[in-house]
């Protein structure tokens, strides 16, 4: 597209015929703030920062069969006089209303290592995701420093085209 009006403009001006303008100036950004737009607003960037974010959580989780578990229940069953159901099932008519809870407390004790040795590998995962977070990230800047730089040799590129025409027709 660029190099389209680019090209345009070139054969405006040997035709001696003003360029079309654009409807608006164009918006002129340095470098810094076309990184900091790329970086804010590219896809691939939010993606690995969220995917390193969910393998962080994935250690935690893994990390959590070392401590210890308290499970809690509750249960009642209502019968109705001289009826079988009870809770919805059927069953003996001796049952009566009745409810039940209960505490369950439990702590790992011994895994030969197995939760240390996932917990290392899910580390080891978590940094591997976050690397390629900031490989992404350097890979978006390389692109827009390549567009960037390719949009300066342009303009330049025009620049002297046009500085050509001027002194072809200032000879002719």
């Amino acid at each position: 597209m660029r190099s389209s009006l680019i090209f345009l403009t070139a054969v405006c001006a040997l035709a001696q015929t003003p360029a079309p303008l654009p409807s608006a100036p164009p918006e002129r950004l340095t470098l810094q703030d076309a990184e900091a737009q790329a970086v804010k607003n590219h896809p691939q960037v939010s993606a690995a920062l969220l995917a390193a974010a969910a393998a962080n959580q994935v250690t935690i989780e893994v990390r959590s069969a070392a401590l210890p578990t308290l499970t809690g229940s509750l249960t009642a069953a209502g019968a109705i006089n001289n009826s079988r159901l009870a809770a919805g099932n059927l069953n003996n008519p001796t049952i009566y209303n009745r409810i039940s809870s209960g505490i369950t407390a439990s702590q790992l004790i011994t895994d030969f290592g197995r939760t240390a040795s996932l917990t290392t590998s899910a580390r080891q995962r978590a940094e591997a995701q976050q690397d390629n977070a900031v490989a992404i990230r350097a890979n978006v800047l390389l692109q827009v420093d390549v567009a960037f730089y390719s949009a300066l040799r342009a303009q330049n590129v025009l620049a002297v085209a046009q500085e050509t025409v001027s002194n072809r027709q200032t000879i002719a």
